[in-house]
């Protein structure tokens, strides 16, 4: 049976949407994760045979000022879930991020050199590192998603959605290059290697690169948005971050023989254009 840790987030609820009763599920009102005893307590009770771990800090602000304060969640939890599924024998799954390139590549694949700008990068990075080192029948995931929280909590696409229905302009990065998927085909596509028994690192994202601004055009294109967009620069942030995200995911579809959707069909599988009429 699969555990999903952190099950109230984004990627976490939408496992809970999918695979219902035939999974277990630990919020952060279930465990606190920073008490490995409190956490491995929870583990020996759930008699999982596979572990999801989908918590994480993501907020840059938040990271930067205060990065002893992510670090528990964002490096050690990851390796002690790791090392508990190794000293067990059961397969671990963690969630990383596309955050780690500063290149004129649109595309990474899987061995492409890392450079780490920021707290955030550093930090998912280290999990990376510990837990390759640790548990080579891990499986971590290197992704980017789109998606809505059930209780329609701020992610980017509630944010797109929203200003695109309710403000005269938004603002655009026409210099940060993605490969942000669908949440809902990124869990699917998690379920398929793991059925199949996959292990290592693999990038799970749309089969093609675009900017944050061609995002925004698209959202507006499909739900007949008026709102002025206005293209900016990343550069602009006061906490640099990685321009060119975008993940090559030739080794997933080999893997799985499928071809990954373009943002045109991840949108469409979001049902955009329902969620912003009832906005």
């Amino acid at each position: 049976m699969i555990l999903v840790v952190a099950a109230n987030g984004l990627v976490g609820s939408t496992f809970r949407r999918l695979l219902g009763d035939s999974a277990q599920y630990l919020t952060r009102s279930d465990c606190d994760f920073r008490d490995t005893a409190m956490l491995l307590h929870k583990l020996k009770r759930s008699k999982c045979t596979t572990i999801i771990n989908c918590a994480a800090i993501v907020n840059f602000e938040e990271i930067e000022s205060s990065p002893y304060r992510s670090f528990p969640i964002n490096c050690l939890l990851p390796y002690e879930l790791s090392s508990y599924c190794k000293d067990n024998d059961l397969k671990y799954v963690h969630i990383s991020t596309d955050h780690f390139f500063e290149d004129a590549l649109d595309l990474h694949d899987e061995g492409s050199s890392v450079s780490l700008l920021n707290k955030y990068a550093e930090q998912k990075f280290v999990a990376e590192s510990l837990i390759i080192n640790t548990n080579k029948d891990a499986l971590i995931v290197r992704t980017s998603m789109l998606g809505f929280k059930p209780d329609r909590s701020h992610t980017l696409m509630h944010w797109i959605l929203s200003t695109l229905k309710y403000k005269s302009e938004i603002h655009g990065f026409v210099d940060s290059i993605t490969s942000s998927i669908d949440v809902d085909t990124l869990c699917l596509i998690i379920l398929q290697l793991l059925k199949v028994n996959e292990s290592g690192l693999y990038n799970i994202g749309c089969n093609h690169a675009y900017s944050k601004y061609e995002l925004i055009r698209l959202c507006a294109e499909m739900t007949g948005a008026t709102c002025n967009i206005l293209p900016s620069k990343v550069g602009a942030l006061k906490i640099s971050r990685s321009k060119n995200c975008g993940l090559d995911v030739n080794k997933v579809q080999d893997a799985l023989g499928v071809i990954m959707p373009d943002l045109e069909s991840s949108l469409s599988t979001l049902k955009i254009r329902d969620y912003y009429e009832k906005l």
